[in-house]
């Protein structure tokens, strides 16, 4: 029996979805929108896979020529070790990597968005650090120990991470670190973590 050969049209906006989301989602894949608006687990690696698939497609265009890849950040936070992969991912892409507050980034979501090389918020947008907690292991006492040690380590390394990225005096961070710290936009241009308050959507989409 002959193998059936599907072809699909070369453009996306052709096809006919039955789910408007879906159709959607491509739209905003071919201009590089990206959507975290869902709390952080293993899925946030669909998103690392496609800042490295956009860089393997750009590598013959100079990075200051590149379409850049924007993150839009709706998210309360999650999981520790898939924020660390997307932030290594994005300090090594050379395709520019906006990062988008459009309401809530939040503990995880707050680490993502200082992973821009640009980085914007919505005028009325929050953001949350906090020291995080960890569900920590099943097993020997040893095994539990070991786990928390990690894990503590990683939370150490973040820490540094928003040292470095922003323009918060240690001070400042030590007597917060501890706490729930709620930061609005305006205040989050001043501490310079993010670079402007979106006055127009066209501006960074």
């Amino acid at each position: 029996m002959d193998e059936l050969m599907l072809e699909l049209p070369e453009c996306v906006e052709n096809l006919k979805l039955p789910d408007p989301s879906l159709l959607q989602y491509y739209k905003d894949i071919d201009e590089r929108v990206v959507w975290i608006d869902c709390e952080i687990d293993s899925s946030l690696l669909d998103v690392v896979k496609l800042i490295i698939e956009i860089n393997r497609k750009d590598r013959d265009i100079q990075p200051d020529e590149r379409s850049p890849i924007k993150l839009c950040i709706f998210s309360y936070g999650g999981d520790v070790e898939p924020t660390i992969a997307l932030l290594d991912v994005c300090a090594l892409s050379k395709t520019p990597i906006i990062t988008i507050n459009v309401g809530v980034a939040f503990s995880a979501g707050l680490w993502i968005f200082l992973a821009g090389h640009k980085r914007y918020a919505m005028p009325r947008s929050q953001f949350l650090y906090h020291s995080g907690s960890s569900s920590g292991s099943n097993g020997t006492y040893e095994q539990t120990q070991a786990y928390a040690d990690n894990y503590k380590k990683r939370i150490d390394l973040l820490r540094g991470y928003i040292i470095t990225q922003t323009n918060i005096e240690p001070k400042l961070f030590n007597r917060q670190k501890n706490k729930e710290w709620f930061i609005y936009a305006d205040e989050a241009v001043s501490l310079g973590i993010c670079d402007g308050i979106v006055e127009s959507i066209e501006d960074v989409l």
